[in-house]
């Protein structure tokens, strides 16, 4: 599967807040402000952020390192890196 947004079971922790619907929301903002901004470059970069940036969560509150736990995840995961590099994101990106 080569989906846009991740797939409920990839989520460390199952969240009607951060989960599936929240990430599809800020894909759609993201992929506006690529449009807006002119910078398509980015467009694989940023998607990756996205589709990545809640994926660790452990729980819906205040939480400072799930970003650091997502990038932990993905060096961990061929599958996830798979999935990256297929959308474009190489893996010599800054984090």
């Amino acid at each position: 599967m080569n989906a846009l947004i991740p797939h409920p079971s990839d989520f460390a922790h199952p969240s009607k807040i951060h989960g599936q619907a929240h990430v599809g929301r800020v894909m759609v903002h993201a992929f506006r402000l690529i449009e807006a901004t002119g910078m398509a470059e980015e467009a694989s970069r940023l998607w990756g952020a996205v589709y990545l940036h809640d994926l660790a969560r452990t729980h819906d509150g205040f939480d400072e390192v799930h970003g650091m736990h997502a990038v932990m995840r993905v060096n961990e995961s061929t599958d996830l890196q798979e999935r990256l590099i297929a959308r474009g994101v190489q893996s010599d990106d800054p984090s």
